[in-house]
């Protein structure tokens, strides 16, 4: 495996990979579709046990993996984002970033050509699957569209509630945002200097002991193909350029411990996409998961922190090097599946994005294992925020900023801030 993941890289280097948002592939047929593209293979993609199967070829290098066949192993791989597949010729199981999962088929040899169940080898790369009976042809897609209500039930003696509800940033990952209801009606529902959709209530004027955001999306693996010769020069004159450089409350940027740090990591480089890459891998390999401090600072002295604890310090050294860099908060589905489900725990997250001139935000992730999420999102999230000063208005008391906001806020008679200000918050997700 060791040798495998070292080729992976290697080749991943040197070779173009991208990776397709459709595939089709029609029983029978040497032919096959890729992003509306026609190619051929050599041999025909074909029906075992009730499931579609493909020559190992090109179902990888349509999906855009660096691949392997032997004999009896096969292994497929993302390196930029650290996800590996391993199927084994004649045992109906799959490993997944390391964890053993059944399969009800297997891969098989038929003359001289290694065959993959298309459907769980897709899948197992967050791809959505869906089989066309009529034409007998399957098509492989990036995309899953869902229908979600976010339910929150508060503590009695909440008299005012914040929550956050999605919206179309015009970019990879969630798109075709739709907000269908928010029950009961708002108070307020307004953008604050971020660009993030807030929903307010007066709770103690809504005779309601439930507030509903419902909405549908369509969400995607966030990938980028980026030549670091074309990055263009920032433009250190414009707002959101000194707005996402500067220090907060919580990203100590300035601090000498940051700046020393930063500059000691990227050493004489001045790329930005490398020293962003550079960083990202220090702080997946320092930062251990734990408990988090409150600050970027705390973070880095004790080296440990949770989700926000990472994306503070990847944050902190990116804008040491005047790299914009900013927090996305929301939540990330089933991290085997790729699949968001109907959950009172749905996994709320906090990643990270920096500015690259011509290229835009670029998501990442340093809080998910080594060589994993490096250079965007190997699975579909819900983003509920972005930015690390996120002002609620209407008056929210004491330090009225926070550093992200993908859980509701309240104010409860009992305490004059507070979080976990209800009895039940869940998530009920429908595939559309």
């Amino acid at each position: 495996m060791a040798v495998f993941l070292w080729r992976a890289f290697k080749n991943y280097t040197e070779k173009n990979y991208t990776r397709a948002r459709e595939i089709k592939f029609i029983v029978g047929e040497k032919k096959y579709f890729v992003d509306g593209e026609e190619r051929s293979m050599d041999a025909p993609a074909l029906i075992s046990d009730e499931q579609l199967y493909v020559p190992c070829k090109y179902l990888a290098e349509a999906m855009g993996t660096v691949w392997e066949c032997g004999q009896e192993r096969i292994s497929l791989m993302f390196p930029d984002w650290g996800r590996c597949v391993e199927l084994f010729v004649g045992r109906p199981v799959m490993v997944v970033c390391g964890k053993e999962i059944p399969i009800p088929v297997a891969p098989l040899v038929r003359e001289n050509q290694t065959y993959l169940p298309a459907k769980f080898v897709a899948e197992a790369f967050r791809y959505k699957v869906d089989w066309n009976l009529a034409t007998r042809t399957m098509i492989i897609s990036t995309t899953q569209s869902y229908r979600m209500t976010l339910t929150i039930r508060p503590k009695s003696g909440v008299e005012k509630l914040w929550a956050p509800v999605p919206r179309d940033w015009g970019d990879m990952g969630m798109t075709n945002v739709k907000v269908i209801e928010i029950s009961p009606q708002t108070d307020d529902l307004y953008y604050d200097h971020n660009g993030n959709l807030i929903a307010f209530w007066e709770t103690k004027q809504h005779n309601s002991t439930e507030y509903k955001i419902v909405f549908e999306a369509d969400f995607s693996p966030v990938w980028y193909n980026i030549d670091p010769s074309k990055i263009e020069n920032y433009d250190t004159s414009s707002p959101d350029y000194q707005k996402y450089t500067k220090p907060s409350p919580w990203i100590q940027s300035d601090n000498e411990a940051f700046v020393k740090l930063a500059h000691e990591i990227v050493g004489n480089e001045r790329n930005p996409l490398v020293q962003a890459r550079l960083i990202h891998d220090w702080v997946e390999r320092n930062i251990n998961s734990g408990p988090s401090g409150t600050t970027a600072l705390e973070v880095l002295k004790t080296r440990s922190g949770d989700c926000g604890g990472h994306s503070w310090v990847f944050i902190a050294l990116c804008r040491a090097l005047g790299i914009p860099a900013r927090a996305v908060a929301g939540v990330q589905p089933d991290y085997y599946q790729g699949r968001f489900i109907s959950t009172k725990d749905p996994g709320y997250h906090v990643w990270t994005e920096f500015y690259l001139p011509g290229y835009g935000w670029i998501q990442c992730d340093t809080a998910t294992g080594l060589g994993k999420n490096t250079l965007g999102i190997d699975e579909p999230r819900i983003v509920f925020s972005r930015g690390d000063e996120i002002a609620l208005g209407h008056t929210f008391p004491a330090d009225n900023i926070f550093p992200y906001f993908h859980l509701p806020r309240g104010i409860p008679s009992f305490h004059p801030q507070y979080q976990d200000v209800f009895e039940e918050l869940s998530l009920t997700v429908e595939a559309k």
